[in-house]
């Protein structure tokens, strides 16, 4: 799981695997397009602006995570746990 979106050299995929809290808007990393996350633990994890756009995150743990303004133009969310996650400013189209 977790794999770089095809055409990608992106390592910010791996910030994923840092579990629970991990911070890709303090390492810079805002492109995680088409990303396969499903089923990662990303409670309270700060993913501010960050393109999610295409990304899959089903069933994806984000309770208490960081989500405010980030795009997420057409990803899925099936079975994510989103309680207490913070989405304001965000593009949820087509989600």
């Amino acid at each position: 799981m977790w794999e770089v979106p095809p055409g990608s050299s992106s390592p910010c995929i791996y910030v994923a695997e840092q579990g629970p809290g991990a911070s890709w808007h303090a390492r810079g990393c805002f492109d995680l397009r088409n990303a396969d996350l499903r089923g990662a633990n990303l409670q309270g994890s700060d993913l501010r602006g960050v393109d999610l756009s295409g990304a899959n995150l089903d069933g994806v743990n984000l309770r208490d995570a960081n989500l405010q303004k980030t795009k997420c133009v057409g990803t899925s969310f099936k079975g994510t746990h989103l309680q207490q996650a913070r989405l304001s400013h965000s593009d949820l189209r087509n989600s």
